[in-house]
């Protein structure tokens, strides 16, 4: 798969960039293929709601993976990173 191939334009690429740093806490489909990774968000969890919204973990301690992926508000999301750092 080549950078031409529209994936640098979609909305969600520097998500999926971000996501790829994390290595083997991705689902290793997400982790090679990031249209899948769109698919999902857009077929399960739809645009995201007004505002400041960030896709985030259910469960931050888990794996990107389907079922583990929300949108939440960015103070939501702090607020579970900094759960997990406190563990």
């Amino acid at each position: 798969m080549s950078y031409t191939d529209g994936r640098t334009v979609h909305p969600l690429y520097p998500r999926w960039v971000a996501l790829c740093r994390h290595g083997s806490r991705v689902h290793p489909l997400w982790l090679t293929d990031p249209f899948e990774f769109f698919a999902y968000v857009h077929r399960s969890l739809g645009p995201p709601p007004p505002g400041h919204y960030v896709l985030g973990l259910r469960d931050p301690a888990g794996r990107w993976e389907p079922g583990n992926v929300e949108w939440m508000s960015r103070r939501a999301w702090q607020r579970s990173l900094l759960r997990v750092r406190a563990r």
